[in-house]
């Protein structure tokens, strides 16, 4: 059961359609093997740039969707900071460290 909601939490985080960025057009396919916490977005930048993210959790079931979750939405809050990406990346990796540790 708990495979089932896990499986269902991480396809609803996920971008349903393909988006159109004034830089990039994308498409993707995802083929999770398990459990897992595997996630992937593009997000538009200021100056007509775009971010790919590619991004996964250790872990199986419905923490590590939830923690996917958690941290997608909060590099989609940073990257509207317009900070460099190594600065994104560092309080990413802050912000999973508390969250590692809740």
């Amino acid at each position: 059961r708990e495979h089932v909601i896990a499986s269902t939490v991480q396809r609803r985080l996920l971008p349903q359609a393909e988006r159109r960025q004034a830089a990039v057009d994308t498409a993707h396919v995802l083929l999770p093997g398990r459990d897992s916490g595997c996630w992937f977005d593009t997000i538009a930048l200021s100056g007509a740039r775009t971010a790919l993210v590619v991004g996964g959790v250790a872990g199986e079931g419905l923490q590590s969707a939830i923690a996917m979750g958690q941290l997608r939405t909060v590099i989609q809050a940073l990257a509207g900071l317009d900070l460099e990406p190594e600065e994104v990346l560092a309080r990413l990796k802050d912000t999973a460290d508390r969250l590692a540790h809740e």
